[in-house]
């Protein structure tokens, strides 16, 4: 007999652009509303170019805020934060099913935690500013997952929870995500903003609310995860060469 841990399915997503239209970064958004945008822009570059590790990239950034009253700012970045279309609707119809559902991102607590309370998840990383006892920023940050650690936050929780690589379904949207793909069964992009990541993804989903994502995910979990699509007879936990794209005119089966 299949054991109740053998038939979970395991469901890790990011956050930022994936299920949030705004912020696309928390990171960025902070940036805009105390005008440190372009020093961090330095720091980025810095990070891109190899030159510092992601630990001190999220410190130098942080270090930008440091005085700033947290509630005060944290009242700000919840007031614009807006979930993608068919967001809340997704997370009703998976409670449908024996699913574990995580939130994985590089970008700060304040916003994930939000998020994560909004939505019923499981449970969640982020990373963390710092705070004095007078309730200021320190400008130090806790970093619970790296720009290329997302894989291993999934692959650590997979263990714990006793769920084998073939039953992990990753849904992002971009390159910090494809640490993500890399350890998942099934790997999901949802309208990524470059097409560098499409060679790690099983499918990549394109429209403007999470409808498809929701009627995508509901066909993977009855279907045991095989389904085909009307755009190509094909099953989406096949290898990495071509990803199938869905849209809202394709078909999906079984019906």
């Amino acid at each position: 007999m299949t054991s109740e841990r053998e038939r979970k399915w395991l469901i890790a997503f990011d956050v930022d652009g994936t299920l949030l239209k705004e912020p696309t970064s928390s990171w960025r958004l902070i940036h805009k509303l105390l005008n440190t945008t372009e020093r961090a822009k330095q720091y980025a570059k810095m990070f891109y170019e190899g030159k510092i590790e992601y630990h001190k990239w999220a410190q130098l950034e942080a270090s930008l805020w440091r005085g700033v009253d947290y509630e005060r700012l944290r009242e700000e970045v919840l007031s614009r934060i807006r979930l993608q279309d068919g967001c809340k609707e997704l997370f009703e119809r998976l409670r449908k099913y024996p699913v574990y559902c995580v939130l994985v991102s590089a970008g700060l607590r304040m916003i994930v935690e939000k998020v994560a309370q909004e939505l019923g998840v499981d449970e969640f990383y982020a990373n963390e500013l710092i705070i004095d006892n007078k309730g200021r920023i320190t400008g130090d940050v806790i970093v619970n997952v790296t720009f290329y650690g997302k894989g291993d936050v999934v692959k650590k929780v997979a263990e714990r929870e006793g769920i084998p690589r073939d039953r992990i379904i990753a849904i992002g949207d971009s390159e910090s995500d494809i640490s993500m793909f890399k350890v998942a069964g099934i790997s999901i992009a949802v309208n990524p903003p470059k097409e560098t990541i499409l060679r790690y993804v099983d499918v990549v989903i394109y429209g403007s609310s999470l409808r498809l994502l929701t009627l995508v995910l509901e066909k993977i979990l009855s279907s045991e995860g095989r389904i085909l699509f009307k755009s190509e007879s094909k099953c989406i936990s096949c290898c990495h060469e071509r990803p199938v794209r869905v849209s809202m005119s394709d078909r999906v089966w079984p019906p």
